[in-house]
C-alpha cells in the first residue's frame, strides 16, 4: 500500500500518465518519443530516459522467450505487445496501471487485461450499497479490486443468507465464532445444522 501511495504522489508530481513496463522494478512514465523509466530499489524512486527503441527490444526479447523456434508466433506475439504497449501508455487509472504492472511486469499483453479487469471491478465497487461488507473486501484484498468485487458478492450472498435465517443457538453460535465474516458464518452454520441430521 505504501508503495502505490508513494507511487501516485510521484504520477501527481510530475503529471505524467504511467506505463507499465517489462522489467524487474521497472515503470514508466511517458514523454513522447522516450520515456522516463521509474526504477524502484527499497523505497527510493530513481529515474532515467528509455527510448521506445529500448521498448520493443525487451518486446522482442520476450517474444523470443515465449516462441523460440516459431518466427511466424514471434512476429504475431510481437504486434499484439506492441499494441498493449501502446494501450498502456494511453490509459488513465495510475492505480489500475501500476496493480497490472505489479501482475505482469513482462507482458504488455497480459497488463493490458489486467487494467481493463482490475478497473471494470473499482468501478463496480463504487457502485456498492453495503458499506460493512464492502469494509470487509476491503480488509481481505486491499489492491486489487477483482478480488475485492469477488469477496464482496461472495459476503454479501452469505449476510443475507445469514439474515433470513431464524435465530437459533446454531445461528448464534456461527456469529460468535466468526464476527465479520459472512461466508464462514454460513459455513458454521450449515454445519452445526447437518452434524444434528
Amino acid at each position: 500500500m505504501k508503495t502505490i501511495i508513494i507511487f501516485i504522489a510521484v504520477m501527481l508530481i510530475t503529471d505524467c500518465a504511467y506505463t507499465a513496463g517489462a522489467g524487474t522494478g521497472r515503470g514508466h512514465l511517458g514523454r513522447r518519443g522516450s520515456e522516463i523509466v521509474t526504477t524502484r530499489t527499497g523505497g527510493t524512486f530513481r529515474q532515467s530516459v528509455e527510448s521506445q527503441q529500448s521498448v520493443k527490444s525487451r518486446i522482442r526479447k520476450f517474444v523470443r522467450q515465449e516462441w523460440p523456434n516459431n518466427s511466424r508466433m514471434q512476429r504475431w506475439e510481437y504486434d499484439r505487445q506492441l499494441s498493449a504497449y501502446k494501450y498502456m501508455r494511453t490509459v488513465k487509472d495510475a492505480e489500475v496501471k501500476w496493480i497490472a504492472w505489479q501482475e505482469w511486469p513482462d507482458n504488455y499483453s497480459m497488463q493490458k487485461w489486467e487494467y481493463n479487469r482490475q478497473l471494470s471491478a473499482k468501478q463496480y465497487m463504487t457502485t456498492v450499497t453495503d458499506r460493512e461488507v464492502k469494509g470487509i473486501a476491503w480488509r481481505e484484498w486491499p489492491g486489487n479490486y477483482t478480488m475485492q468485487k469477488w469477496e464482496y458478492n461472495r459476503q454479501l450472498s452469505a449476510k443475507q443468507y445469514m439474515n433470513a435465517l431464524r435465530n437459533s443457538t446454531a445461528k448464534s453460535r456461527a456469529r460468535r465464532e466468526w464476527p465479520g465474516n459472512y461466508t464462514m458464518q454460513k459455513w458454521e452454520y450449515n454445519r452445526a445444522v447437518s452434524r444434528r441430521r
